[in-house]
């Protein structure tokens, strides 16, 4: 009806819009009666009548109950008094959530970034770009929306109470109109943030595009289909409530229905409590917040465990219940030229000197490669140490003495650096290549290989030529411990380094 004679419609806000006052209400009376004595059959007559009468309606209920002023709310209406979702807006939620994780797992590309501070920074770089474009999206289509209905029907006035719309008329809330929107923005981005973190949750947890996709989609639509219309659904902490948004002020709702032979009036909506309002919003804050933590820890790979056993072992060393930090016994024979091939349960674990890359290989000849560096090494691997749940495998670079510790997690094959005792740059202070040595010592020694090695919680221990040095883990440094050894078995207990010297005699060396 008012699409047929909007012309008159928005005629009549435009002459009476604003505050109503005694002198525009007598105003509004004298157009009343004008308009009921004109006895004129024309379309044009029926028209302005019938818009008159919708006019007449929204003055009626403003002088009553409402909020004393007169606007076209139409705009306002639309917005706020519906709780349907775009469902293309959350397709493309959907589509945003799911390209940040899964191209790694449908491509098994997930094992390339094996450094922890890499793979933790790339997992959260990837959750804030999802998290940015799900806001991003909400904040497009809805301003989309605004603009499409400012031009179609208007948003004017938006500093009227909330109940200037008939439908507010019992709300339990005292802001305006403006601010209801402000409020239903704020919502559709938290519950688009939500949805894209459910959706990378399902795309990391089932690692298949697929059906992350239609869980995702049955996320957002179940709750829709099984609390529609009902106060329900925006009492749990889920996106589609969010994503619908207006609910969460609604006032209460009524129906009536014949019970019985008896007209009975029934709650088919029941108002929120802004107590309860601020509830929902903290839980799903909560929520969000542990999603994210757990597709951190799922794709990063990042253990908690070790966190706390760190904590334990810290508290222990504290209250004086550890006698030492080092790690437990190693035997090494320190008559073979290198630590080449190790074995460890039913695994054996070698060096590949052709591909410079440590392998694994059970009984069945399965053959899995432990160290998965993407870029060249700065030298070449020599030696490996196996420790319970680690492999380590040292570097040696010919043209420095320094060495290189990186340690491999053997479940999640997660690479770190964990001592490094030389800088990679050979030129000087002119970007010339360092002249190489001519002393025919240091020549030698740098061509020597490291013999052995082992790590502890705080050292790193090795052998070169005849000479054993200590290495914390904690810096750059190195120590000598003795420059004259034999080639004997080397053992460590209990924070002391058992050896024998170039004359066969034991020797002993305390942390």
């Amino acid at each position: 009806m008012i699409r047929n004679s909007e012309k008159y419609y928005t005629s009549f806000f435009k002459k009476y819009e604003g505050k109503i006052t005694t002198e525009k209400t007598q105003q509004i009376k004298k157009e009343y009666r004008k308009i009921e004595t004109d006895s004129g059959n024309t379309l044009s007559n029926k028209q302005k009548k019938q818009a008159f009468e919708s006019f007449y309606h929204i003055y009626l209920y403003e002088t009553d109950s409402g909020s004393g002023y007169i606007t076209d709310t139409r705009g306002w209406e639309t917005i706020l008094c519906h709780d349907g979702i775009n469902y293309f807006m959350v397709i493309v939620v959907i589509l945003l959530g799911i390209i940040s994780f899964s191209t790694e797992y449908e491509n098994d590309m997930e094992i390339m970034i094996i450094s922890s501070c890499g793979r933790n920074r790339v997992t959260i770089c990837k959750l804030l770009i999802g998290i940015i474009g799900g806001v991003i999206t909400s904040l497009l289509f809805q301003m989309i929306s605004v603009i499409y209905l400012s031009a179609s029907v208007g948003l004017k006035n938006g500093s009227y109470p909330l109940n200037t719309i008939e439908f507010f008329e019992n709300s339990k809330y005292t802001i305006s109109l403006i601010q209801a929107l402000l409020i239903k923005v704020g919502l559709n981005v938290l519950g688009n943030i939500m949805l894209v973190c459910v959706v990378m949750f399902f795309d990391v947890l089932i690692k298949k595009r697929e059906i992350s996709i239609v869980l995702s989609l049955l996320y957002v639509i179940l709750p829709v289909m099984i609390f529609s219309k009902s106060s329900a659904m925006y009492r749990i902490p889920c996106a589609a409530a969010l994503l619908s948004g207006s609910g969460f002020f609604w006032p209460d709702m009524y129906s009536n229905d014949i019970i019985d032979n008896n007209l009975t009036r029934i709650k088919t909506f029941e108002a929120l409590d802004k107590k309860y309002f601020a509830g929902i919003l903290l839980v799903s804050c909560f929520v969000i917040v542990i999603l994210l933590l757990i597709i951190f820890l799922k794709f990063s790979h990042y253990h908690l465990k070790k966190r706390f056993l760190t904590g334990i072992i810290i508290c222990l060393i504290l209250t004086g219940c550890s006698k030492n930090s080092a790690g437990g016994d190693v035997v090494i024979d320190g008559t073979l030229n290198g630590q080449i091939s190790l074995s460890k349960d039913e695994y054996v674990y070698y060096i590949d000197q052709n591909e410079d890359v440590v392998y694994r290989k059970d009984n069945s000849n399965n053959t899995v490669a432990v160290t998965r560096n993407v870029f060249p090494l700065s030298g070449r691997i020599t030696n490996i140490y196996l420790s319970e749940d680690k492999c380590y495998y040292l570097l040696e670079n010919d043209r420095n003495v320094g060495i290189s510790v990186y340690s491999v997690d053997l479940n999640s094959f997660k690479n770190e650096l964990v001592y490094s005792s030389g800088g990679d740059n050979t030129e000087d202070f002119y970007g010339l290549a360092d002249k190489e040595s001519s002393d025919a010592s240091e020549i030698l020694e740098n061509i020597a290989t490291v013999k052995w090695f082992f790590v502890t919680d705080k050292y790193v221990y090795y052998q070169k030529e005849s000479v054993i040095y200590k290495c914390p883990i904690t810096g750059r440094k190195q120590y000598v411990i003795d420059e004259n050894v034999s080639d004997g078995e080397i053992r460590y207990s209990n924070g002391i380094l058992y050896y024998k010297d170039a004359y066969g005699e034991q020797e002993n060396y305390a942390d």
